[in-house]
């Protein structure tokens, strides 16, 4: 009866110009079946009591969590309030709206119904759209590895050339011949190095595991991978006690790792460096602080400095491919959190980055 009734409530229903399809189902188990038939059903209208007192509930179990589908639109309409409770049904499972039957009146369900399929179309065209952004930039990234990739032989090949040349022929070369062939092998070292970094780069947006961690860890961890730097450097690296984050491990120790390079790197030549990380909580996570006492970033470039293969000049030090900053912009904007450059009191730099904190 039930179904009948709203057969003929429907029958002069149009959205955008077209019609409805009904597709009547008289258990969960049959809704369950017709839905993993059906993929492309727009809205579902649900009782709660069919061949269970909680037939319904499983059904939208099965959609939001066996389906993953979080497109399609349900609406509950249950005879029986009292076992399922308007404001218990909706914190506790994933519906759109939730209506009494001696409530829906012919208009009311006209509006509901309406509702819920603009939304669906809305829902879909969005979901299209980031399906195909994310097949583009799976081609994008999949060119960039093998461009990458493929221009290592010829390189490795003029390096090796070169290297021949210079060891062999050393002595019959003037100095300028030595100084042609040192320009060529440092071009090709840093050609290979632009290649591997454009590599990485397109891999960063590669999703992986969030976890819980320990930002004193990663610190130290990348510090303990930089030692040699450190030592050659006289570096003074120190830091606050710092919180738990949530995020990827490997991508957060590329940020730290990065940004520490970055401040050896872009040193004084006159002092050792000295890097600061502290960490200040905020309301929605923690700001990081990177503060070091080296050439610092002029203040029209410290947004330019985050573009991929931009680099500031330094006289002082040789092999940056300008893309390290630009790496920990992605990764920063992929845990949701932005970073950005200042002028330190020291005459240096600071890098600033947010991160989400640890669930707890």
């Amino acid at each position: 009866e039930v179904h009948r009734v709203t057969e003929l409530a429907l029958d002069d229903f149009r959205f955008q110009e077209r019609p409805l399809e009904l597709i009547h189902v008289y258990s969960g188990a049959e809704a369950i079946r017709t839905l993993d038939a059906q993929p492309d059903i727009a809205l579902v209208l649900l009782d709660v009591v069919m061949e269970t007192e909680d037939a319904g509930f499983k059904v939208i179990r099965h959609i939001r969590d066996t389906l993953q589908n979080r497109v399609i639109r349900i609406i509950l309409r249950t005879g029986q309030p009292g076992q399922a409770p308007a404001r218990s049904v909706i914190r506790n499972y994933e519906i759109n709206d939730y209506h009494s039957k001696a409530e829906l009146t012919v208009d009311r369900m006209y509006i509901a119904i309406y509702t819920a399929l603009a939304m669906y179309e809305h829902l879909s065209t969005r979901l299209q759209h980031a399906q195909r952004l994310e097949k583009a930039y799976a081609e994008i990234e999949q060119l960039v590895h093998i461009a990458s990739h493929d221009l290592q032989e010829p390189l490795r090949s003029v390096s090796a050339l070169g290297q021949r040349l210079l060891s062999v022929n050393r002595e019959q070369l003037d100095a300028d011949g030595r100084q042609c062939l040192d320009y060529l092998l440092r071009g090709v070292e840093r050609m290979s190095g632009l290649a591997k970094g454009l590599r990485e780069h397109a891999q960063l947006g590669r999703p992986g595991p969030s976890e819980k961690l320990s930002m004193n860890a990663l610190f130290d961890e990348c510090c303990e991978g930089l030692s040699h730097e450190i030592q050659t450097s006289g570096a003074t690296v120190e830091r606050d006690e710092l919180p738990m984050v949530q995020g990827q491990k490997a991508k957060l120790s590329a940020l730290i790792q990065h940004l520490l390079d970055n401040a050896l790197r872009y040193r004084r030549p006159d002092q050792p460096p000295r890097i600061h990380l502290s960490a200040t909580p905020q309301a929605e996570g923690t700001l990081f602080c990177l503060k070091d006492n080296g050439l610092g970033i002029p203040e029209d470039q410290r947004e330019e400095v985050f573009k991929v293969f931009y680099r500031l000049q330094n006289p002082h030090q040789a092999g940056s491919t300008g893309i390290g900053l630009a790496h920990c912009r992605k990764i920063v904007e992929q845990h949701g959190g932005a970073i950005w450059a200042q002028a330190a009191d020291t005459g240096g730099s600071v890098l600033c980055f947010t991160l989400p904190r640890a669930d707890s």
